[in-house]
């Protein structure tokens, strides 16, 4: 999903012992002429510093950037594909950290670039093939790639373009519209696992050793020769290897495997259909299936230490809301503070935050707020909190709340600033540097921008870096060179390129002073006067 995304700073402010506070500052599609959102998606943390892709305004496409949290540090790595911005194609589609590297997938090229977050450091290893996802292995890079005949191709990397090798074609491993492998590598006994596909067995579970003959089926888990398995959700939990797999009667069963052929077994009579939420608490699995013992699909909340008889339903019922018949239905589970939290259902509240211990007397409901007509969803710990989305009154899209885990506490947050008070379900939440980033509508534009929420702490949090009013910078864009008016005396001033590297540091001492730039491009002016200190995004096109 494509959102326009606002990019923000911590203001100056001060905040009262524990208050809630979402921030916005500096949207990027009002510091550029075009008004395109930064639109960032994929966050990773590396090296202390966030990054994630990105819109770039001069050729509208998407590529990695770089943030130490603030706007005024947030800069795009580099330009990949160099050439006209009208006619550049680029678009950055993930980034994988593997290795102490980076990562990134053009999709108009087919290329795949690694980066240690410096652009001497950020090139291409690899051009032709789609990507698919990465793994590592005896400290080297897998993935598969699809090759112009649409053959899966198994590759190996070490990060460098020479180290960078085709080690098998599984040329039976055709992509066709009914019948395709994720091709998702998980690490497990010193192997990666995958489900891959051949002519003669179908969609089955494989296994590599990252060598040409270690690439191979390990086990057939169905008989059906083109039965579509749809393998998902590996965990390991007392290293023992966990996965979901359909057999030949449509049912998602629950598989265990010690990394052999032998060792990969279904198990549990007593459910069907284990879905796609697992997770390891207190040493055994957790997992949303349907009760054999009612008939029909009601998801209800699992346990497992690996046995027949250590598998049973916590909670297992049926019930009427509106009229309907559903069940329990655990979901978005997260362990915090030694217990497990979860998106559940009850006849008279339907979905709601609950807690288990484990037990059936131990799984309680913690909120009782308006969400029949948005479940919770997206749930992140944060802060000795549970941050999540959910619906409330009459609105029908997802707004923020926030739990501290115990019995009737819940919270909405309350709109700050030009907040238009909504989300998407699949808006990302990620921590960095003490604050909780998020995607959320921004504006009367609808557009998706991103927010900075956070719990402050006693005292006061500021951050001097800011969008000041009261600095002036015409015209914008310009051809070569700016104005720079204040209200105030301007005693430093700083001109950084789009990659952050300082190309002007200057000392006016006055209220006006004049800048030149000489080549095309996207800058930050930086403004400095005592401790406060303002930016500017500026363009030159000549």
């Amino acid at each position: 999903m494509n959102k326009n995304i606002l990019f923000l700073v911590l203001m100056n402010i001060t905040f009262t012992l524990y208050s809630q506070t979402i921030d916005t500052v500096c949207p990027y599609r009002y510091s550029n002429t075009k008004g395109l959102g930064l639109n960032p998606e994929k966050f990773i943390e590396y090296n202390g510093s966030m990054y994630f892709i990105g819109n770039y305004e001069l050729d509208d496409k998407q590529y990695l950037w770089k943030s130490d949290g603030t706007w005024g540090g947030s800069f795009r790595v580099k330009e990949i594909n160099p050439g006209n911005p009208n006619s550049r194609n680029t678009s950055v589609w993930d980034i994988y950290l593997v290795n102490n590297l980076m990562y990134i997938y053009d999709t108009y090229e087919k290329s795949l670039w690694r980066s240690d977050g410096t652009p001497n450091g950020t090139f291409t290893i690899m051009k032709g093939n789609r990507i698919y996802k990465l793994s590592e292995l005896n400290s080297k890079v897998y993935f598969f790639a699809l090759n112009k005949n649409d053959y899966a191709e198994f590759w190996q990397t070490d990060g460098t373009v020479n180290g960078t090798q085709l080690i098998k074609t599984l040329a039976s491993q055709k992509k066709t519209f009914g019948n395709w492998p994720s091709f998702t590598l998980f690490k497990f006994n010193n192997k990666l696992l995958f489900d891959g596909i051949d002519d003669l067995n179908g969609l089955q579970l494989w296994e590599t050793d990252g060598t040409d003959n270690g690439t191979k089926l390990l086990r057939k888990l169905a008989p059906a020769s083109t039965f579509a398995m749809n393998i998902s959700n590996f965990i390991i939990v007392n290293n023992v290897l966990y996965f979901g797999a359909k057999d030949s009667m449509e049912n998602h069963r629950l598989w265990k495997s010690d990394g052999t052929e032998l060792g990969t077994n279904t198990f549990g009579n007593n459910f069907k259909n284990a879905y796609n939420y697992f997770i390891e608490y207190k040493n055994k699995l957790y997992f949303n299936a349907h009760d054999n013992r009612f008939a029909g699909d009601f998801g209800q909340l699992f346990v497992t230490d690996g046995t027949d008889t250590g598998t049973h339903a916590v909670v297992s019922e049926v019930f009427k809301l509106k009229g309907t018949d559903v069940s329990f239905n655990p979901s978005n589970f997260v362990i915090m503070n030694n217990e497990l939290y979860m998106t559940a259902c009850s006849e008279k509240f339907g979905f709601q935050i609950w807690k288990t211990d484990g037990t059936k007397e131990g799984t309680i409901r913690i909120t009782d707020h308006d969400s029949m007509i948005g479940r919770p969803n997206t749930l992140k710990v944060f802060d000795n909190h549970i941050v999540y989305l959910a619906g409330i009154y009459s609105v029908y899209t997802p707004l923020m709340h926030y739990t501290n885990g115990t019995v009737g506490d819940f919270h909405y947050q309350e709109a700050y600033d030009n907040w238009k008070d909504n989300a998407y379900y699949d808006t990302e939440f990620f921590p960095f540097k003490g604050a909780l980033y998020f995607n959320s509508n921004c504006t009367s534009l609808d557009e998706y921008e991103l927010y900075q929420f956070y719990f402050s702490k006693p005292g006061s949090i500021s951050n001097q870096l800011k969008k000041n009013l009261d600095v002036k910078i015409f015209p914008n864009p310009s051809k070569s060179s700016v104005n720079v008016k204040s209200d105030h005396l301007i005693e430093n001033l700083i001109v950084l390129n789009d990659l952050g590297q300082e190309i002007l540091n200057i000392y006016p001492n006055s209220n006006e002073t004049f800048v030149e730039i000489l080549h095309n491009g996207l800058y930050t002016i930086l403004t400095k006067n005592g401790n406060n200190i303002s930016y500017h995004r500026i363009i030159i096109q000549k």
